[in-house]
């Protein structure tokens, strides 16, 4: 059968806006409570971590750990589509790329650093070096797809079938961003996010859109404006 030749996706994130649980709203001190609520999203997220924040919510731990999930989920697959896989049944693709996003996810280095009060409303900074993993493999992953492309048009694949030549390309991929993993860390140059806290007098949480703002920084991903033709 005819090969595809493979690309990387022009891409502007591949994480994943998860919408946070609500906080319970009444509290003597709301720059520590707050702060500490905003810690504890990053922490369910990214490291899995879920005793403060339940403490602030009374999140049930099934709920917790399915915002932690839902997040891996996503991220997972916005890595396979950013480097053009294909999750092929039968195949262990998708259980790898589940497991390198927790390790990715892992890497995560944040400081919540202060929070304030103007006129009556509550805003977090945050403090984000974001994760190398993209910037670190980006020239391997390219090499390896021009080299892929080579062989495709030598003709290395002509007897592969769909589903052996997407693992094929695939376990390069996989290999690549695994090897990385060991060198990956953080940029030393930080990224500062300030979120506003939401509070109705019942409950309080944070928007989507400042969720998304915290979520793009946390992988820097700023060699995907250049695409792989």
């Amino acid at each position: 059968m005819n090969k595809i030749r493979k690309h990387l996706v022009l891409i502007t994130t591949v994480i994943l806006l998860v919408s946070s649980l609500s906080g319970c709203g009444l509290f003597r001190n709301y720059k520590k409570e707050y702060m500490a609520y905003v810690k504890g999203i990053l922490d369910v997220n990214y490291k899995g971590e879920f005793d403060e924040y339940r403490k602030l919510t009374n999140a049930s731990e099934e709920e917790t750990q399915k915002v932690y999930d839902d997040g891996i989920a996503y991220f997972s697959t916005a890595l396979m589509n950013y480097y053009g896989l294909q999750d092929v049944e039968g195949s262990d693709i998708k259980p790898q790329f589940t497991e390198l996003a927790k390790n990715i996810y892992k890497k995560a280095s944040y400081e919540v650093t202060k929070a304030e009060k103007s006129s009556g409303t509550y805003t977090v900074d945050i403090t984000i070096y974001p994760i190398d993993i993209l910037t670190i493999t980006h020239d391997d992953v390219v090499a390896y797809i021009e080299d892929f492309n080579n062989r495709v048009d030598a003709g290395e694949f002509n007897e592969y079938d769909k589903e052996q030549y997407e693992i094929a390309y695939a376990q390069g991929i996989i290999d690549i961003l695994n090897k990385a993993l060991e060198q990956s860390g953080n940029l030393e140059e930080a990224k500062s996010i300030t979120v506003t806290i939401i509070n109705d007098g019942e409950v309080y949480y944070i928007s989507d859109a400042d969720f998304l703002a915290l979520d793009n920084a946390i992988i820097d991903n700023s060699t995907s404006k250049f695409a792989v033709k």
